[in-house]
């Protein structure tokens, strides 16, 4: 009997410990969070389901957003001292919530000149001196003759691309046409530009011929910078005729340098991308490695293309649907959810409801000018 009874207690002792292992934290109410640098996590007995980082609301300023938040390149974000101050979904990083392993913002301080005081000027998205109470128009005339700052009753034909026609781009507030024997249209931002078209190289650019993303260049090899696609130089390696410039194979310049048409003459009277070059009106003109480019010769960092049409990508009957962007396949999407199931390094859905990377959801730059003057922008941040 007293073994029986032995045998009874060390049966309930054992129950006693399996009833405190499972009361001490694997039951389903025992819910954990973290995060590491490939996202964050909340956990119970049953496995972990990532955490996704909030929206940000779009801004044009610091007043757009709601208490404890400032505006900034990628929209109203959260400012903080540790993770403990930020939403689930995102740690602090540089005293703002991001995503993890995601770069901070920039915080934009204006986007237009109206936003700054009498005086300064917006570059960057931040006011710096360089306008004046006029808007620059002070009547001064250059050595040409020409009012390079006409006064007041003398108003700029054009402030942005979009004031002018198709094909043409704002010059130094004219109206320019762009290609032929013109040659390209000189720009500082993709807004001088008009049709769609990107400030590439200093020069107006057809959409399809530059990037924004590393993924429109269709090549994993490849980096998108500042518009150009250039090979990937991770590992400090480029071939000749090339210097490695912040993780992009950068053409060496050729000829005379410059930094407008003014500076340079025939037989290469256009200046692109820092180098005086010739004109052209055909690709096979301007040699290998190079193409013509709105009249004038450019090295050749287009992407190259997989499809025309959407139907070109959805080849896989039954997988994900696919639509053709910019002659690149892209994943469809409306959620999060979506993206992350197809692939996890996609796991966003973009503003264009195409699956992209976080930095390309997320961008902190899509072209050079969203960056300091220093800066150049590479794979959507600005270095």
């Amino acid at each position: 009997m007293a073994s029986v009874w032995s045998r009874f207690s060390a049966v309930v002792g054992a129950l006693a410990v399996v009833g405190s292992i499972v009361w001490s934290g694997c039951g389903p109410g025992d819910d954990r969070y973290y995060c590491d640098n490939a996202g964050c996590y909340s956990c119970d007995a049953y496995g972990c389901r990532n955490v996704p980082p909030p929206g940000s609301g779009a801004c044009t300023g610091t007043s757009n957003c709601s208490a404890g938040q400032v505006c900034t390149t990628q929209g109203c974000t959260q400012t903080c001292g540790s993770s403990a101050d930020c939403p689930q979904g995102t740690v602090c990083t540089s005293n703002f919530c991001t995503a993890p392993g995601g770069v901070p913002p920039t915080p934009k301080e204006c986007t237009t000149a109206a936003e700054c005081k009498s005086g300064e000027q917006c570059v960057a998205n931040k006011c710096v001196p360089g306008g004046s109470a006029d808007g620059g128009r002070d009547g001064t005339v250059t050595d040409g003759g020409t009012d390079s700052n006409p006064p007041p009753d003398a108003a700029p034909q054009c402030t942005k691309g979009s004031d002018c026609a198709v094909g043409q781009a704002c010059v130094g507030g004219k109206c320019q046409t762009c290609g032929g024997a013109a040659g390209p249209c000189a720009c500082t931002t993709g807004a001088d530009c008009t049709g769609g078209d990107l400030c590439v190289g200093g020069v107006c650019t057809p959409a399809a011929d530059g990037c924004k993303f590393d993924s429109d260049c269709g090549d994993p090899n490849k980096v998108c910078v500042d518009g150009k696609c250039e090979s990937s130089c991770a590992g400090g390696f480029c071939p000749a005729g090339y210097t490695c410039v912040k993780g992009g194979c950068n053409p060496n310049p050729t000829g005379t340098t410059c930094t407008s048409n003014a500076q340079c003459a025939a037989p290469t009277p256009f200046c692109v991308g820092g180098s005086c070059v010739a004109g052209c009106s055909t690709d096979a003109q301007c040699g290998p490695g190079n193409y013509c480019n709105n009249g004038a010769c450019a090295p050749d960092t287009r992407p190259v293309g997989n499809c025309k049409a959407d139907l070109q990508c959805n080849s896989d009957a039954g997988g994900p649907a696919e639509r053709c962007l910019l002659g690149i396949c892209k994943y469809s999407c409306t959620t999060d959810a979506e993206c992350a199931a197809i692939d996890v390094r996609i796991k966003y859905c973009a503003a264009d409801k195409v699956c992209r990377t976080y930095s390309e959801a997320h961008p902190q730059c899509t072209q050079k000018s969203d960056c300091a003057p220093t800066q150049d922008c590479v794979s959507n941040i600005c270095k």
